[in-house]
């Protein structure tokens, strides 16, 4: 593990890791595995650009979240959603489930979180509600 990760816990940090860059650019992925062990706070999203990045696709960054970051699928979850929220410093209205939040969710064709996750390749979102609404 490099020594700075465990760092990053005492100034909060919240790591952003953006995996469709690396997987489109061939990059080095970040060490998401190590992060989340030292205690380091990890969200993932898509960095959707035209340039290096063109993948708007969330069930894309769930699969590479699994698959090469090494996270488990509620590891996974917590990344995509509350910490994705508290990155973007809006975790009061958005990335759980309560009353008082805007009612953004995604419902899925899968039994189960570990099916998301395994599933790449095919759009397994049945329904996306966004504040509340069906979208």
């Amino acid at each position: 593990m490099d020594n700075r990760i465990g760092g990053n816990t005492a100034v909060g940090w919240l790591n952003v890791c953006f995996r469709n860059f690396c997987f489109n650019l061939g990059a080095v992925f970040a060490p998401a595995r190590d992060m989340v062990n030292a205690g380091v706070p990890v969200a993932m999203a898509t960095d959707f650009n035209p340039g290096s990045c063109p993948c708007l696709n969330m069930q894309f960054v769930i699969n590479l979240g699994c698959l090469k970051y090494r996270l488990t699928p509620e590891e996974v979850l917590t990344a995509v959603t509350l910490n994705g929220a508290a990155a973007i410093d809006m975790a009061d209205k958005v990335g759980t489930v309560e009353a008082g939040k805007l009612g953004d969710l995604v419902i899925w064709d899968a039994p189960d979180l570990d099916y998301i996750c395994y599933r790449f390749g095919s759009n397994l979102a049945k329904k996306v509600i966004k504040r509340g609404r069906v979208m």
